[in-house]
């Protein structure tokens, strides 16, 4: 009785703070995370502020998730063949990006995560996920950093993971992949506005398309040149 009386509190509130319409797409972002969260078997949800990782470099961002559907939709737009492609997710957290492309025939899906409580959750996300089509699924526990972008990535996700110079190496190193071994690589980034001020004088990744969801995620599609 007493929870029911207190989501009810909850529910005037939102209501009074976000009016109807807010709370009804609030609603249905809980909804449809619900069930894609027990469709794939997984649970990626959550937030979680940096310090409480461990992290206490100000560059590194929260754990935070966007809707399944978002990425879904992102994933469904990018014209290249899944199963001669492989997805790589910095900054994987729990999983949740990772194990919607696991859904796509990619031949390789990759997460990078430096917190290995994070890691560990979405290594056990991956393990109990259904409806996995991915030939192959790889988590490292790395400084992202640090790794060398293989020859075969070529779609790139990011949910805003860290800014300042963690970004400005990441993206360095991404270049460097790309001088090594020319090929289109797509870029997902969510929450993109330290990305776009990074490569806004470069000439090797352009913009080609941009979008936001629910409730303020803003989301850029990039694609080298």
């Amino acid at each position: 009785m007493y929870r029911a009386i207190q989501m009810t509190k909850n529910a005037i509130h939102y209501i009074q703070e976000n009016g109807v319409s807010g709370f009804m797409h609030e609603l249905m972002y809980r909804a449809t995370t619900i069930y894609y969260e027990r469709h794939l078997g997984v649970d990626t949800r959550g937030y979680i502020n940096p310090e409480d990782l461990g992290f206490a470099n100000t560059e590194f961002h929260a754990y935070a998730t966007i809707g399944h559907k978002a990425i879904f939709s992102m994933l469904e737009r990018i014209p290249l063949k899944k199963s001669e492609s492989t997805f790589i997710d910095y900054g994987c957290g729990k999983g949740r990006a990772v194990v919607v492309a696991a859904t796509f025939p990619f031949r390789r899906v990759i997460g990078i995560e430096l917190s290995a409580p994070l890691l560990e959750a979405a290594r056990n996300n991956v393990k109990k996920m259904r409806h996995k089509l991915a030939e192959c699924i790889e988590l490292y526990q790395l400084d992202a950093t640090q790794y060398v972008l293989p020859k075969d990535v070529n779609i790139i996700y990011f949910f805003n993971p860290f800014k300042g110079q963690i970004l400005q190496d990441v993206v360095n190193n991404i270049h460097d992949s790309y001088k090594k071994y020319p090929r289109k690589i797509y870029i997902l980034y969510v929450n993109n506005s330290f990305f776009e001020k990074i490569i806004a004088d470069q000439n090797w990744i352009t913009r080609i398309y941009e979008t936001s969801f629910y409730p303020i995620h803003s989301c850029g599609l990039y694609v080298t040149r």
